[in-house]
């Protein structure tokens, strides 16, 4: 985890020329793309209210009012940061723990803007009820 986390701040130092290009070209279709986003990320926090009201022992959470980024407070005695590695290494899902930006070590950073967002999310799912069996 510690070693995907600094690669990926290695990475993503500045942005590439390519992807400034890119981005320039998505905001002249700037208000089609984001209503598109939005419903993605609208439909996302949907089907997180509906996992966190299943696992209520486990998670708590406020929507975002505006992005597609959320903190989600760990309820358990276990570290953020050592239920991210158990998740990542036991069910393929990963998640960031707060620690990385300097936010203590109970909660997780969800993005809230993927397409697939929901499938990952029953893979999450089908972990922690397991876990809890």
């Amino acid at each position: 985890l510690e070693k995907m986390a600094s690669t990926k701040l290695y990475t993503s130092i500045c942005s590439a020329g390519p992807s400034e290009m890119l981005a320039a070209i998505a905001l002249r279709s700037g208000q089609p793309l984001i209503e598109a986003n939005c419903r993605i990320i609208k439909e996302n926090v949907k089907y997180f209210e509906e996992f966190v009201r299943e696992v209520p022992h486990l998670f708590t959470w406020h929507a975002p009012r505006a992005g597609s980024i959320a903190l989600v407070k760990l309820l358990n005695d276990e570290p953020a940061k050592a239920f991210c590695h158990r998740t990542v290494t036991e069910a393929g899902v990963g998640l960031l723990p707060s620690e990385y930006f300097e936010f203590g070590d109970r909660y997780l950073r969800i993005g809230l803007g993927r397409r697939n967002f929901k499938e990952c999310l029953d893979v999450l799912k089908d972990y922690v009820t397991q876990a809890k069996k």
